[in-house]
């Protein structure tokens, strides 16, 4: 029983569909051939009402897919004739507001639960300004009972069966009570039981929520066969036939075909419109009879009847979820409304994957305190090499703090990032929206963890700085932490760059460390530093890195500190001089932290390098903030600009 009275109908008329086939051979031979023109659809007529399962069934090639790209406007081409939806042109913007065209090759993510699925799905895509979260779990309730996915509800994506998986995605395209549903062979690679599950709940849907299914399949079994409410069977691009399945028999018996008692009417008449191709006389016989058959059709067939119900002015924002109006009329949730619901979902996400969280928490405090505090070597007081070991110790922790963001990002942004095409290409939000409630919540995550590294390398019980009063401890540690935020920031911005545009994780991962490691080694400071040249454009690569003002502000905060002139023992000789018999130990490059400086930044002021307690590293700390500041900015702009087609695609389907 219809909870409507009003009839919603889908009317195709005349669809003809030409298209420019893609050229074969060399270049060279493409410029001098003409492209071939194919006409895939020839003077389509069918209509499709609300409540029911419309059938588009044929053999391959018959022009089944090319309909449905046809009517979802998705083909690209020459297209003729009219789509109405209940007495109104179908346009994009109509399409994307009142429709959906459903995909199991959609890579849903699996780490969410089902029920979490539906619901910030159903979130971000209905209610308005009146809709409470009672709403909101009744429509999610309704859509499980629906699609028999209640004994799933606590289960991930990635532990469905295949018919699961495809009734929940099923329901999450669904929730949003679409009024028309269009569906490409969606029994495709389906065993009979879970086949018959998948159309009996789609059929159970149309006609509860009064709503327009348009499903394609090759060949329907007599048990799917007794679900389609109306089929329509295409012959190479004309239709053979279009009707309720109930006329089916009689309007074949009429031409002459009457189907056998123990026959499935729809495999047998679909035989009709095969082609043999066995032998030349027989492929000519078949290839005759279907040709009749479809202008029997044509002269035969019932006008499509009018009177349906259009909506011209219905004080649609009003409607409370529940009542006999599709969902999809009522107004959308705003930005904030969905920036707040994907931070939520966000964060559901991420304590979903528990493992990780604590990864993101305690893997870079951890790593950083045993392999500088622990493995690393640890000079004493007076040592030669001091200097040189403290820049080295500087830039280990550069590199594992850069290592560790990238690879932390790469596994918290992976699977969000399959989720945000989807949902971007299907409109339920657009812009920056995803990209910014991701930052939102691993941004303090990240911070977080930072600190609680800083705190283990600076301030720790294996500190560096162990020799120092406490006031000094606090004082070098908050000078450095904006830089180590400022680096893991930048690192986890670059792989998130990279994986927005390129699909392959080794790819990516490989270019994310081959940049960071050139900028690294370029910046300079512990092995040669590169002064910069007197050109501005020369030097615009080292004013763009990161790890110049990174490692240059980390080098003269804590190398003057850690080695200052009081603790350098026996440094009156250098390389220049004979070496006499003097113990290697005793005999050192730099005899004291402002000549190590002067060799490695040269281009410092010397009031800089001489100073005896180092200031904050003001300048090189506004610009490494900057930068990845920067970096982020221009990344959330890159995913908000509309892309190509085959992109969004490429992360989108399996």
């Amino acid at each position: 029983m219809n909870l409507s009275s009003e009839i919603h109908s889908l009317e195709c008329r005349s669809l003809s569909y030409m298209s420019t086939l893609a050229g074969t051979g060399s270049w060279f031979s493409r410029i001098y051939r003409p492209p071939l023109v194919a006409q895939f659809l020839k003077d389509v007529t069918l209509t499709a009402h609300s409540g029911e399962v419309h059938g588009i069934v044929g053999v391959a090639g018959c022009g089944k897919s090319t309909l449905l790209d046809v009517v979802s406007l998705r083909a690209q081409g020459d297209i003729g004739g009219t789509v109405l939806l209940d007495k109104h042109l179908l346009t994009a913007s109509r399409f994307s507001k009142l429709c959906v065209y459903v995909s199991f090759r959609t890579r849903y993510p699996g780490q969410l639960s089902v029920r979490s699925l539906l619901y910030y799905h159903a979130r971000l895509s209905i209610g308005n300004a009146t809709t409470t979260n009672d709403d909101i779990e009744r429509s999610v309730d309704a859509s499980l009972e629906c699609f028999d996915l209640l004994g799933y509800s606590s289960e991930s994506m990635e532990r469905l069966s295949e018919s699961a998986r495809r009734r929940t995605i099923l329901a999450l395209q669904l929730i949003s009570d679409p009024l028309l549903v269009i569906i490409d062979d969606f029994l495709r690679d389906l065993d009979p039981l879970p086949s018959f599950q998948l159309t009996s709940c789609l059929s159970r849907w149309a006609r509860i929520k009064n709503r327009i299914v348009l499903v394609s399949m090759r060949s329907p079994r007599s048990d799917i066969y007794q679900l389609l409410n109306r089929l329509t069977i295409l012959y190479y691009g004309e239709v053979f036939y279009s009707g309720y399945t109930k006329q089916l028999p009689a309007y074949f018996r009429n031409a002459g075909f009457t189907c056998p008692s123990n026959e499935n009417p729809a495999v047998y008449y679909l035989s009709l419109a095969t082609v043999d191709r066995e032998t030349a006389d027989r492929y000519a016989e078949t290839q005759e009879q279907a040709v009749k058959l479809v202008h029997h059709f044509k002269v035969h067939a019932a006008t499509p009847r009018d009177g349906e119900i259009t909506k011209d002015s219905l004080g649609l924002a009003t409607i409370p979820i529940g009542s006999s109006v599709a969902l999809c009329y009522l107004e959308r949730p705003g930005n904030v409304a969905k920036l707040g619901t994907l931070v939520r979902r966000t964060l559901s996400q991420s304590i979903s994957q528990w493992p990780l969280l604590v990864c993101r928490l305690f893997l870079l405090p951890f790593l950083l305190f045993t392999l500088i505090s622990v493995i690393a070597l640890h000079p004493e007081p007076g040592s030669p090499s001091l200097p040189f070991s403290i820049a080295g110790s500087i830039h280990l922790a550069l590199c594992i703090i850069s290592g560790t963001s990238v690879m932390l990002g790469y596994a918290c942004f992976h699977s969000v990032r399959t989720l945000m095409y989807i949902e971007s290409t299907e409109g339920v939000y657009g812009g920056a929206l995803p990209l910014i409630s991701y930052l939102a919540v691993h941004g303090p995550i990240e911070t977080l963890s930072v600190t609680l590294a800083a705190l283990l390398w600076l301030a720790g019980p294996s500190s560096i700085l162990w020799f120092l009063p406490s006031l000094d401890i606090v004082r070098i540690l908050l000078s450095s932490l904006p830089l180590l935020i400022a680096t893991a920031s930048f690192t986890h911005a670059l792989i998130v760059l990279i994986l927005c545009f390129v699909r392959s994780s080794l790819t990516a991962l490989s270019l994310t460390f081959a940049i960071i490691s050139g900028a690294i080694v370029h910046a300079g400071g512990f092995l040669r530093h590169v002064p910069h040249p007197s050109s501005f454009l020369l030097s615009l690569p080292a004013r763009l890195n990161i790890f110049s003002y990174i490692s240059h502000g980390l080098t003269t905060l804590l190398v003057p500190v850690l080695a200052p002139d009081s603790i350098m023992r026996n440094c009156t000789r250098n390389e220049r001089r004979e070496v006499d018999t003097t113990q290697w130990k005793e005999f050192c490059r730099w005899h004291n932290s402002s000549a190590y400086l002067s060799e490695v930044y040269p281009d410092d002021p010397p009031d800089l390098l001489h100073a005896a307690h180092p200031s904050f590293p003001l300048y090189d700390t506004l610009f490494a903030l900057l930068l990845a500041t920067g970096l982020w900015t221009v990344t959330i702009i890159l995913y908000a600009v509309p892309k190509p087609k085959s992109l969004s695609e490429k992360f989108k389907y399996r």
